[in-house]
């Protein structure tokens, strides 16, 4: 229901938290902010904004100016005003936009280099789904060889045009499955508009002996080992989000991104970030 809104209450019932919810029209939303503390001159102006933007997704940005939420403790600090907290919505809305934009134009980009080279180096059409010309993981290491992430990929693909190089073969048992054979036709220029950029780009990780990243770096005018600032630019956009605002996930947590991912140096991603900022 449009407008609706929770006030939580908490009680305690065989030692669990039973939540109750109590619905709040716009007015009693802005009306429980002036009651927590904040400062709210327009009372219309904020009205209509809780009407288009959901009360819980601000509830992320609420978090910083109050004394406590983690506890419970909603009350806002003093000197907290619905004007600032509105301004900084906007802003980082504005800044997702960028962001998104910029890692589209960035995805194509790199897809559309991956396929080239390795079609040049490796094979125009039907080695990719078998492995070929990528690096393989050592027998006790974690994770999927990479060719099992492009098969996995390609068979739940229902892109017609995906569909016009598949063919599926009977197994033993009698179902229909597609194995590397059922895309040896397949070049890998179609491939790459289906698969998820994340299976393109531990392609373009695994494609290093075969000299494919190297030729994909050179053709941007990097260094392939700046190929990761790919993470910070994910890391950015995820952490831009409202959702991720409620599980305490902000820009200034960007130090997790360093211990998930040693390989990239602080330095980048503040440069980054700085670009970001400077050019949009």
């Amino acid at each position: 229901m449009v407008g609706d809104i929770f006030l939580i209450k908490r009680a305690y019932y065989n030692k669990q938290m039973v939540v109750e919810k109590e619905f709040l029209s716009y007015s009693d939303q802005v009306n429980l902010l002036r009651k927590r503390g904040l400062s709210i001159d327009d009372q219309d102006e904020c009205e209509k904004f809780l009407s288009r933007v959901n009360y819980y997704r601000l509830s992320g940005y609420f978090r910083y100016w109050q004394e406590d939420p983690r506890n419970g403790d909603n009350r806002f600090m003093k000197g907290s005003s619905f004007v600032t907290i509105h301004g900084l919505y906007i802003a980082e809305e504005e800044f997702k936009v960028a962001c998104f934009l910029l890692l589209q134009s960035l995805e194509v980009l790199v897809r559309t280099r991956f396929a080239y080279y390795y079609a040049h180096r490796v094979s125009p059409k039907g080695f990719f789904a078998k492995g070929v010309g990528f690096t393989q993981l050592p027998k006790k290491a974690k994770g999927r060889p990479v060719e099992e992430d492009i098969l996995r990929s390609l068979n739940q693909s229902k892109e017609p045009f995906i569909k016009h190089y598949r063919t599926c073969y009977l197994s033993g048992e009698g179902e229909r499955c597609c194995l590397p054979k059922a895309y040896e036709d397949m070049p890998i220029w179609v491939a790459v508009e289906v698969l998820s950029f994340g299976v393109i780009s531990k392609m373009l990780k695994a494609s290093e002996e075969s000299g494919v990243l190297k030729d994909v770096a050179e053709s941007m005018s990097v260094s392939k080992k700046i190929y990761p600032v790919r993470y910070a630019l994910l890391y950015t956009c995820v952490i831009a989000s409202p959702i991720a605002r409620n599980y305490g996930i902000t820009l200034y947590s960007i130090n997790l991104l360093y211990s998930q991912n040693r390989f990239i140096k602080r330095e980048r991603c503040g440069a980054l970030m700085i670009y970001l900022f400077t050019k949009y």
